[in-house]
């Protein structure tokens, strides 16, 4: 009889241990998400900076680009070291697995944008209004692909586990 209590009590505690890991593990990843959104909410503004440019970039991919002449490109860095390397579209991935089922949709409204993601800031749909001087090359989304930015990528992304 002791013995199944124990059983019991030991698989009970693992449940517990298993669920707080699980929740920590969800936490980190909307707060990397989070934090990689406001990167990219940079690109809605009139013009940017080549620098915030090739952020939003590092963080649809997770990973920063450097030049050797010039050294690295942009300023992104992950919140959590365990994410480095890690897409935006795998972390959302693994959120899909991990999150509440109340939640299932609306992931995969954002998984679906971050598939989009990389093909709206590519060079074809930017236009550079002022090259790299004394300061930062500037840019800007060619005629209408601002809004559609807003409209099928960061419309997506506008959850409360997400705002910053």
């Amino acid at each position: 009889m002791l013995s199944g209590f124990t059983f019991g009590f030991s698989k009970w505690r693992d449940s517990i241990q298993s669920q707080k890991s699980r929740s920590e593990m969800v936490r980190k990843i909307d707060l990397e998400i989070g934090s990689r959104v406001s990167e990219l909410t940079e690109l809605m503004k009139p013009t940017f900076t080549h620098t915030v440019l090739f952020t939003a970039r590092a963080a649809v991919i997770g990973e920063s680009e450097s030049d050797p002449e010039v050294g690295k490109l942009d300023r992104f860095s992950p919140g959590f070291p365990e994410f480095r390397g890690r897409s935006l579209t795998s972390l959302l991935w693994e959120l899909k697995g991990s999150a509440s089922p109340d939640r299932s949709a609306a992931i995969d409204l954002a998984f679906q944008a971050s598939r989009k993601l990389s093909s709206f800031i590519e060079d074809q749909n930017l236009g550079m209004l002022q090259e790299r001087g004394a300061t930062d090359s500037i840019w800007r989304f060619k005629q209408g692909m601002s809004d559609r930015y807003e409209k099928e990528i960061l419309s997506a992304f506008r959850q409360p586990e997400w705002n910053w």
